[in-house]
């Protein structure tokens, strides 16, 4: 099992992040991590630090759990709740919105950006202040 996990891992990462169309450059830049971080991940090497694999995770929208009880490590995707989603706009700039699992519109970006991977860190912005703001 513990030679397997991060061969697993390194191939649901890979598998995620081919689904939602980006390379690995976008992907670094959207966890905040090297390139060569990303690529090890998704090769399996087992040396990568818990707190680098948990940003790349959540990058894809995928969380890591583990269950000390039955000693089992299990990725389960969020994005089944909500998703943000990364297109070109009429202009040839992007525009992030998030839908939820049925394909509702949630919320849209207010702006343009003029690169995907600049949408995408704006969604990830947006992601993480979202995840603490207060509903009044």
């Amino acid at each position: 099992m513990q030679e397997e996990a991060p061969k697993n891992i390194g191939n649901i990462v890979r598998a995620e992040r081919e689904r939602q169309e980006l390379t690995q450059e976008e992907l670094a830049l959207a966890a905040g991590v090297s390139y060569r971080t990303v690529l090890q991940i998704e090769q399996g090497k087992p040396t990568s630090r818990l707190d680098v694999l948990v940003r790349v995770l959540e990058a894809l929208g995928l969380a890591l759990e583990v269950r000390a009880a039955r000693r089992s490590l299990n990725l389960r995707s969020t994005a089944s709740l909500a998703r943000f989603v990364i297109e070109p706009d009429s202009t040839g700039s992007y525009r992030w919105t998030l839908v939820d699992a049925n394909g509702t519109l949630l919320a849209s970006a207010s702006e343009s950006y003029a690169t995907r991977s600049a949408a995408l860190r704006a969604a990830r912005h947006a992601s993480t202040a979202a995840s603490h703001a207060e509903v009044r």
